[in-house]
């Protein structure tokens, strides 16, 4: 059983955790109005060093654990350099600067990458024109 979608795990807090860093290996910009994206139910990813991962963002308020997104702006790809727990409600930033908070995880292309959700603080396409290859971006609860 998965204790996630079974509802089981809504007791159970991330108290504290370290940092996920990746580096941007490529920059994306391009919008998906009928996507269709599942996020998992699961609320937290591991990754592990030299993992890729796709970045999306999305606006729609109902992007959660679970949920379908269907309005999709592609940001890029990351390699991690630093692995660790990805989790819902983490902080993506670039610098000091908050890009956005993870909404959730899709599956659909593991084990080729995983896709990481976020809901953007800054317009989607300003995110895409920020992120330069090569630059560092990290995961965290702060």
């Amino acid at each position: 059983m998965e204790p996630y979608k079974a509802g089981l795990v809504q007791s159970v807090k991330f108290l504290k955790k370290s940092p996920v860093v990746a580096q941007i290996v490529t920059a994306m910009k391009g919008n998906i109005r009928r996507r269709g994206m599942e996020l998992i139910h699961p609320a937290s990813r591991a990754v592990k060093l030299g993992d890729i991962i796709e970045l999306s963002a999305t606006k729609e308020k109902k992007a959660a654990p679970g949920a379908t997104v269907q309005s999709v702006h592609y940001l890029g790809f990351a390699e991690i350099t630093l692995g660790g727990v990805i989790l819902v409600k983490d902080k993506l930033r670039l610098g000091k600067k908050v890009l956005g908070k993870v909404v959730g995880f899709d599956e659909c292309h593991y084990p080729n990458h995983l896709n990481v959700v976020v809901s953007p603080e800054i317009p989607p396409a300003t995110i895409s024109n920020s992120l330069g290859l090569e630059e560092e971006i990290t995961f965290s609860l702060r």
